[in-house]
């Protein structure tokens, strides 16, 4: 009996290869990318959606800052051998895509600054992070509550949600928009932080602009 269960067990790998075949399913190209560098700008949220603004002004219920990340493929892999869980997949005939594009850094922290005393009770270099949500196909989300979802979901045949399927991912922004304005109309200005897997840091401050 312990013999048939060990065959069993060696069997299911063997199993899985012959449906990837009858499938007709191909070795997806691997490549690896990391993120470059980052931009911010301000935005102004008072029309139909959010856009990049060069005024001096914006409304201070409709200031955002979207965030601009550049990504490179570092890296190029023709094929991979399948492992045994890809494999497994296989037998539902759900073939592993193309193009997978695997980060080799991705965000850890996400921190926003105000460069100026944002109210009495956030001076100079406040974080307030919180003050903000990202905005994304008309729902919104708190910054760490995006890194989460990063973390916990998106996984597809083992891949990190960071991964790309498509080159034209590579070019990437987040939407922040102020949920808590300062009761005083003020110039205003902002640094963005960004703390990368490897260590490195990304560090960028809008262009001062003035609440009305």
């Amino acid at each position: 009996m312990k013999l048939n269960k060990i065959v069993t067990v060696w069997m299911i790998p063997v199993l899985a290869q012959i449906v990837v075949a009858c499938c007709d399913c191909i070795d997806p190209v691997l490549k690896n990318y990391s993120n470059l560098s980052m931009t911010v700008d301000n935005l102004d949220n008072g029309g139909e959606k959010p856009i990049v603004t060069n005024s001096a002004t914006v409304p201070k219920n409709a200031y955002g800052i979207k965030v601009n990340f550049h990504r490179e493929i570092v890296a190029c892999n023709k094929k991979t051998s399948p492992t045994f869980f890809q494999s497994a997949y296989a037998f539902s005939c759900d073939c592993p895509p193309p193009l997978e594009i695997m980060a080799k850094d991705s965000i850890v922290t996400f921190k926003v600054f105000s460069v100026y005393d944002f109210d009495s009770n956030h001076p100079a270099y406040s974080d307030i992070s919180e003050f903000f949500k990202i905005f994304n196909y008309n729902s919104y989300s708190t910054i760490n509550d995006y890194l989460n979802s990063k973390k916990n979901i998106g996984y597809y045949y083992g891949n990190s949600a960071w991964t790309l399927y498509d080159e034209s991912e590579l070019e990437f922004e987040m939407t922040l928009l102020l949920m808590t304005t300062p009761k005083i109309n003020m110039n205003n200005k902002f640094r963005v932080q960004i703390t990368l897997s490897d260590g490195r840091i990304f560090e960028q401050e809008t262009t001062e602009i003035d609440f009305i």
